[in-house]
């Protein structure tokens, strides 16, 4: 008993020393059953569009027929000559019948098997009768005689008057269609049977090589080392660039520069700006995605930070030749950090004004439901609900010839989203394709 015991615990040990063994069982178990249900799913959906396209095929067939046979219905040589030579070209056709009303009995007016000519088509009753309800298309049925798979189809004649006359009777041998489609599947599970013979031994094998807990901590640290590289290289990058703009602004105070050198000046300090920016971006999204970033949070009245936000942008709107619409008016309180909700609000109302080439950007503010919503809306270029489902995700920028030539990193959206959502906010957007946008964002009224 003692030995079985400790047997069973250095078994559970083993496993979990090595817990991508228990993995890779399950996956061994789990992809074959994958393959299989996946094939039969496909096998399903075969079999139901081939008999969709068979019965189509049967249908047209009787279509065709009835067209011509409806008016010679009572020439019987001629709809036996016909019966004969559509036998030739169809060697599936397993039976093909006319059936005439006289006095109301189903006689066999035409049939491939001749003696039953001049007879009463007892075997058919039930389908005649299932045909005559509808005359306008055929009633098809499939049928198993000695387990092999039939079509079986009766179609309705009218006559001129629109008056039942007889019926179409066919049935389609479908035992050759059968045979080949039975060889090619099983072909198909045979190479199915060999890639999960060899899915299974690449998994054995990988069972003994593969540490997959020790992988994970490994990508961590290294994903950590990235995180901490970025914010050690943003934060180096600072010092330069405070230089550079620094010396560009010394430079352009002296005197007697010609038109060129303060042209060049000004390139220099937008550059600077440019990619201050985009450092603090990257140091942003390195604290966010560590959660580094602190926030100071206060009990606020937003109106003043909205106005704020929008005087100190009303001149590159005005640039643009864009009107900023803003009506000031007492707010409820909400629970931000001040600084933090700036930025998201800089980073909204900034987008508004790079992606509306002409109209104007509203920033309205509406209380709803114990919450407080500030909406920016512009008449801008517009989002296609195709690249809303992407909007908010890290370094996405939406690509058209309308946006290629406006800069921007792919970052303020995400970072802007993640401000907001760690605020207690929530963020969305509303947008037509060329019909502008408006950005929500809400938060809780501080009570």
């Amino acid at each position: 008993m003692n030995l079985v015991f400790a047997s069973f615990k250095k078994g559970i040990d083993f496993f979990k020393s090595n817990p991508q063994v228990i993995y890779t069982a399950l996956l061994i178990l789990v992809i074959p059953m994958a393959f299989i249900l996946s094939n039969q799913q496909f096998l399903n959906v075969a079999k139901t569009a081939q008999g969709r396209l068979e019965k189509e095929r049967i249908g047209m067939m009787q279509d065709v027929f009835v067209a011509f046979a409806s008016a010679r219905l009572s020439d019987r040589e001629f709809l036996q000559q016909k019966i004969e030579e559509l036998k030739k070209q169809n060697e599936i056709l397993a039976e093909i019948k006319l059936v005439r009303l006289e006095d109301n009995v189903p006689k066999i007016a035409a049939s491939l098997k001749k003696e039953e000519i001049g007879t009463t088509d007892e075997a058919d009753q039930q389908y005649l009768a299932m045909a005559s309800l509808n005359p306008s298309s055929s009633f098809i049925i499939e049928i198993f005689p000695e387990g092999v798979r039939k079509w079986k189809a009766v179609r309705a004649i009218l006559d001129e008057n629109k008056t039942l006359s007889g019926f179409l009777v066919t049935e389609i041998s479908m035992a050759e269609s059968d045979r080949i489609i039975a060889e090619n599947l099983t072909r198909a599970y045979y190479f199915l049977l060999i890639i999960l013979v060899a899915i299974l031994l690449l998994l054995i094998r990988q069972a003994r090589l593969i540490d997959y807990s020790k992988l994970y901590n490994r990508l961590q640290e290294v994903d950590k080392m990235k995180d901490d590289f970025i914010s050690m290289a943003a934060h180096e990058l600072r010092t330069p660039l405070t230089a550079i703009k620094g010396y560009a602004d010394l430079v352009s105070e002296v005197k007697g520069l010609s038109d060129r050198d303060k042209d060049n000046l000004a390139i220099i300090k937008i550059s600077a700006d440019r990619l201050n920016s985009l450092v603090a971006d990257i140091l942003d999204v390195s604290r966010l995605s560590q959660g580094r970033l602190v926030f100071n949070f206060q009990a606020v009245d937003p109106s003043d930070i909205i106005k704020k936000t929008i005087d100190s942008l009303k001149v590159e709107a005005d640039s643009r030749g864009l009107e900023m619409k803003y009506e000031r008016k007492a707010l409820p309180k909400i629970s931000i950090d001040p600084i933090r909700f700036e930025q998201a609000l800089v980073n909204l109302v900034g987008n508004a004004i790079k992606y509306t080439p002409k109209g104007k950007i509203e920033v309205l503010t509406e209380e709803a439901k114990g919450k407080l919503y500030i909406r920016i809306a512009d008449t801008g270029l517009g989002i296609s609900a195709e690249e809303q489902r992407r909007l908010f995700e890290k370094f996405y920028r939406i690509q058209t010839k309308e946006t290629q030539e406006i800069i921007g990193t792919g970052l303020g959206l995400w970072i802007t989203k993640e401000l907001i959502e760690k605020m207690g906010g929530t963020i969305m957007v509303e947008s037509i394709k060329g019909m502008g946008a408006h950005f929500i964002i809400s938060f809780p009224i501080k009570i």
